[in-house]
């Protein structure tokens, strides 16, 4: 019979499970991805390299396994489907529809490969790659990781050159989050985080304005809640697509170089808690949740694995402060934050229903 070491869920992957567990659309942890290359490729030498690459990674071995706490062993590399997709004739809009439709199909999380890929031949006569893959096995970066794998295989295979180098198995980082808990910096993040939720109690900022604590009080009849309630199971969500000009990117670039901040981040969070500061009364104290890839070695960068962790990003600004310092004290708070960004999002917040419990 063959053995199996058995892991728990990552933090991770716990917030990804309870999701889907939570929510009327299974599919809610689907990652839909496309890859198109502005040129004919050989699509079944495109269709190997895929091939080769889901046994190259571990990510694809992963299988869960229901039980009174859910639990993951790794089991054989392979995809639940790869298909082709061809568009010949037919318009990109049918082409979108139909990655739109194939993307909210659910995927089995139990006993199951958790991946479907799409060999493409695009309406243009281009070739490519559409996926499908499940949030618990990958995160955004690992995906990235994986395509770009994957087309280098692609080149290899057609130009009769090396190999790209062989993926880091995630199993071994897998193992090493697994043990966070009995090292020195989980006492050290613990601590850190207990004294972030000692300040004080923040105040809820949402971003439609303070009218949406006003009604929350007024319902609950607790006339200084600074909490709310004002997410629910049936909320949907549109899908906009707010294009930023060549022109607007390099003004912004400018800035970051001059000031040496190393990336957008800093002047998206400056833009987003402006906003919610200016629609919230002019509040000086603003929180949101900051999410990281937690991608920091060469190990971490070069594996699958989903390893997203989000944190509290709170910020108490006087209103006479200006744009650039706004931006330094947003860069300082978010490198002290990455130091403790291991620490678990569902442990940190029964840190903060400790500490803060809600009086209403």
């Amino acid at each position: 019979m063959e053995e199996r070491t058995f892991y728990p869920l990552t933090p991770s992957q716990l917030s990804i499970f309870l999701s889907r567990k939570y929510s009327m659309h299974k599919s809610i942890i689907n990652i839909p991805t496309s890859l198109i290359v502005k040129e004919a490729l050989d699509l079944d030498v495109l269709e190997e390299a895929v091939r080769k690459g889901v046994q190259r990674w571990d990510s694809f071995a992963i299988r869960l396994v229901k039980d009174k706490e859910p639990k993951q062993y790794f089991g054989k590399r392979e995809a639940e489907c790869i298909e082709r997709l061809d568009f010949t004739g037919k318009s990109r809009e049918i082409m979108e529809k139909t990655f739109l439709k194939l993307g909210a199909k659910k995927l089995e999380i139990f006993e199951a490969p958790m991946a479907r890929f799409f060999i493409v031949k695009t309406p243009e006569g281009y070739g490519g790659i559409f996926s499908v893959i499940n949030h618990l096995i990958m995160d955004s970066w690992a995906i990235s990781m994986f395509y770009k794998d994957c087309m280098e295989i692609y080149s290899a295979m057609k130009n009769g050159s090396p190999m790209p180098k062989e993926v880091k198995p995630y199993e071994k980082v897998l193992k090493k989050e697994v043990m966070y808990r009995q090292t020195e910096q989980y006492q050290k993040s613990l601590e850190y985080w207990r004294n972030e939720f000692s300040r004080g109690e923040p105040i809820f900022t949402h971003i439609n304005g303070s009218e949406v604590l006003e009604k929350f009080r007024k319902k609950k009849g607790y006339e200084n809640a600074r909490f709310a309630g004002a997410f629910y199971l049936r909320s949907t969500s549109g899908h906009d697509l707010h294009w930023v000009h060549r022109d607007d990117i390099e003004k912004m670039t400018g800035f970051l170089e001059e000031n040496k901040f190393p990336s957008l981040q800093v002047m998206f969070q400056m833009g987003l808690r402006t906003y919610l500061s200016k629609v919230n009364s002019q509040v000086e104290d603003v929180s949101t949740y900051n999410i990281v890839a937690r991608r920091g070695t060469l190990e971490e960068k070069m594996t699958g694995g989903t390893r997203v962790h989000f944190v509290h990003f709170r910020t108490i600004m006087p209103k006479d402060t200006t744009f650039l310092d706004g931006c330094r004290m947003l860069y300082d708070k978010q490198n002290e934050l990455y130091r403790h960004a291991d620490f678990s999002p569902m442990e940190m917040f029964e840190v903060e229903k400790e500490l803060l419990p809600c009086k209403a």
